[in-house]
């Protein structure tokens, strides 16, 4: 009986015409020192906890490995796991906490990212949780589920929408409750300059006491595969890109990067199902998935934190073209530079180099250890190891 109202779910959702009643969201806040202060005190104190979403495989990207482990940094080649895990590790040192990270892979991916994990001892982290997100069937042309040759129903992962709902299920929610966590940030693995613990976002979420909080960029093109924020029933939203298309004039586009209240996981949240036509194994069949922004459906209080798009988003998602190797290795170190600009007070030298995330979660002590000298010779620069 469950399967069958599964399949009547999936056929109902196939017939859902794009969505035409919205407006285009224009309120937003902005990034302050007093919300930096304030997330530094909360996550200090040891009251915010990470979400990475690492289900995707690498294939678009040229890769028969999960998405997690494509290297990605253009010095050091440090895969996107590494690289974030490395960033928890700093903000960790940074804020004098053992901070806490759970990681939702697919059941595809979940053996190898554990064992890689595993194999490099956590990269120093005590405190990471894995989860692994359910799977759905797909749909065929006729609209019916169908069966692979050993007999089993062909199926894939079920989308990021759920991540909540594991949390509470598999008792990370609760552990994390127990051990004071009054936050969840959510960040998507194939974005680099995602900030797994941005004071920022944090420091805004607990001002405003909203349930949801995340970051907008700008919209700069209206055929970008992003979603769009915007008015619908009075409530903030965010459409998608797959059946939709949008005007010009909408000024906000939607980030994968949240924060959530401890209290809203707890939420019955009866998420929509989102069909997508797309190629299986030499087939197109109808992919179901479950998306993180509809969350916001069940949210009694939203906030929207506008970021410059060249600080938080650089999306990898193609091997070539837009958001591609290229684009994220240029945003990479555009980004280092700007930082250590700022951080030296002098002109950086336009040449590669990548930085230790320790840069990223910048203490007094290494700011004080770093202003006013010399740029390094080096195309990797260790945080302790600056010259006069």
């Amino acid at each position: 009986m469950a399967e069958e109202a599964l399949l009547e779910e999936q056929r109902r959702a196939l017939n859902h015409p794009p969505l035409t009643d919205w407006t285009p969201l224009t309120a937003f806040d902005e990034p302050s020192e007093r919300f930096y202060q304030e997330g530094v005190k909360q996550i200090s104190s040891g009251k915010v906890g990470c979400v990475v979403l690492a289900g995707g495989e690498g294939s678009r990207l040229g890769y028969s490995i999960p998405k997690a482990l494509v290297p990605i940094t253009p010095i050091r080649k440090k895969t996107l796991l590494q690289f974030i895990c490395e960033k928890v590790q700093a903000a960790s040192k940074a804020y004098g906490c053992e901070l806490e990270l759970a990681i939702m892979t697919s059941p595809a991916n979940h053996k190898t990212i554990e064992n890689y994990l595993r194999d490099n001892h956590f990269f120093g982290l005590k405190n990471v949780q894995l989860f692994t997100q359910d799977t759905v069937p797909f749909l065929n042309e006729e609209k019916n589920w169908f069966h692979d040759a050993s007999g089993h129903i062909v199926a894939g992962p079920d989308g990021n929408g759920n991540v909540l709902k594991k949390l509470v299920q598999t008792g990370i929610a609760k552990k994390w409750k127990g051990k004071g966590i009054e936050m969840v940030t959510v960040i998507t693995i194939d974005n680099p300059l995602a900030n797994p613990f941005d004071a920022t976002l944090c420091g805004y979420h607990a001002i405003e006491s909203h349930e949801i909080s995340f970051k907008a960029v700008r919209h700069i093109d209206p055929n970008e595969k992003i979603g769009i924020l915007a008015l619908r029933g009075g409530n903030t939203v965010v459409i998608s890109y797959i059946l939709n298309t949008f005007p010009c004039d909408a000024p906000l586009a939607y980030t994968d990067q949240l924060c959530f209240k401890m209290a809203f996981l707890e939420k019955p949240l009866d998420l929509p199902w989102c069909p997508e036509w797309k190629k299986h194994d030499h087939q197109k069949v109808w992919k179901f998935e479950k998306k993180l922004f509809d969350t916001l459906l069940f949210s009694s209080s939203t906030g929207v934190l506008l970021f410059p798009r060249e600080d938080i988003l650089a999306n990898l998602r193609r091997k070539v073209g837009p958001d591609s190797f290229e684009t994220v290795h240029t945003a990479l170190l555009d980004f280092d530079k700007r930082l250590m600009g700022k951080l030296l007070g002098t002109p950086i030298p336009d040449r590669p180099f990548e930085l230790d995330p320790a840069f990223y979660y910048p203490t007094q002590q290494l700011v004080s250890l770093w202003r006013g000298k010399t740029f390094p010779m080096t195309d990797y620069i260790d945080s302790d190891n600056n010259q006069s």
